[in-house]
């Protein structure tokens, strides 16, 4: 756990906070993302629809675990985008935090850690029920085992939405939402030492063309080291060897 006093942010913590009001608050890519099938679920004649459950005007930022600023390796770990109904069954609660977020006076520092707190509790508790953390074959669990928990990493979509995807809308998005929002205006918020990304390389190769790869699962990221394994099936030689590496 971070040592810092109660009720008080990092500067760390105030530069994740203001990179989640900037991703939420951003009215522009909302329009475009939607556009694309974010924040939707594709229906049976693959008509978009806003679910029933979530608020179609807000954005995922991830989180920051309570231990992720004082590990020994810092990794962010990145998914895909999140799957609707299981974000509304498992996180759907903490919708009004982060419309909170939005209003409350950045200046406010016992407010703003409140609110830190509610997102990364919840996160933190929704994470371990998801299936890229807890896949016996390929979640992020069986990578860093006992080493990290998830409340010692931090956590980040490619596409800050959520869908009922198919391959193609999923793609628009993640591609979209990479353009406006890229992933080095968080990491040099959070300063990871390791980006641990859960994603297939077509998804990569169609939204980025930022990774400096020197094979399919080792690279470079906006200049921060980054592994990838892939989200539907990953030989077990390689996530073993990728597990070694961290």
């Amino acid at each position: 756990m971070n040592s810092h006093p109660p009720n008080k942010l990092t500067a760390l913590e105030k530069r994740w906070l203001q990179y989640a009001r900037a991703l939420i608050s951003d009215v522009d890519h909302k329009r475009e993302c939607e556009r694309l099938g974010g924040a939707s679920e594709l229906g049976p004649k693959r008509q978009r629809r806003p679910s029933q459950n979530l608020d179609i005007n807000l954005r995922w930022p991830g989180y920051i675990g309570a231990g992720y600023e004082a590990a020994t390796k810092r990794i962010l770990c990145i998914g895909q985008v999140h799957f609707g109904k299981m974000l509304a069954a498992t996180l759907g609660h903490i919708e009004p935090t982060l419309c909170e977020l939005v209003k409350v006076d950045a200046a406010n520092e016992v407010k703003m850690f409140a609110i830190l707190q509610t997102i990364r509790a919840g996160y933190q508790r929704a994470l371990k029920t998801w299936g890229p953390w807890s896949n016996r074959n390929n979640g992020f669990q069986k990578i860093l085992q006992q080493k990290y928990g998830a409340e010692h990493i931090a956590y980040v979509n490619l596409a800050r939405c959520w869908q009922t995807p198919t391959d193609t809308s999923m793609k628009a998005v993640i591609k979209a939402c990479l353009a406006t929002h890229p992933i080095s205006d968080l990491t040099k918020a959070i300063k990871p030492d390791l980006l641990l990304i859960r994603c297939g390389m077509s998804y990569l190769d169609y939204a980025t063309s930022g990774i400096v790869w020197a094979n399919t699962h080792f690279g470079n990221w906006a200049g921060v080291e980054c592994i990838r394994f892939d989200a539907k099936r990953e030989d077990p030689a390689t996530i073993e060897a990728i597990r070694k590496s961290i």
